[in-house]
């Protein structure tokens, strides 16, 4: 650099050219805000599920897999929602059946 300098070169250009190089490998504010926001979703979201009562989560497990959420749940017509309702518990207490005689049927074995 030094001999471009001396050679005549426009310091100002070589600033210039410094200055873009150094952008071009920094992340753009767009895409670091985009990472930023994405982190805070991410955090956010961490936070709620770790706050949930372990049935809050079986609920939305249960939603999630049929293609709802409690936003979808709460905005159904009141008897479609009982009938979803009924359907969650239904399944959820068959589920927990089902882990208590697998788990009763691993003791015996052990």
């Amino acid at each position: 650099m030094i001999s471009a300098i001396g050679s005549g070169t426009n310091v100002a250009a070589l600033l210039g050219l410094a200055k873009q190089q150094q952008a071009a490998s920094a992340p753009s504010d767009d895409r670091q805000t985009a990472q930023q926001a994405a982190g805070a979703q991410a955090k956010q979201d961490f936070l709620d599920y770790a706050h949930e009562t372990p049935e809050q989560r079986m609920e939305d497990n249960w939603l999630r897999a049929h293609g709802l959420d409690s936003k979808k749940l709460a905005a159904m017509d009141p008897k479609d929602r009982a009938k979803i309702m009924k359907e969650m518990k239904d399944d959820i207490e068959q589920s927990l059946k089902n882990q208590t005689e697998a788990k009763a049927h691993i003791d015996i074995l052990a």
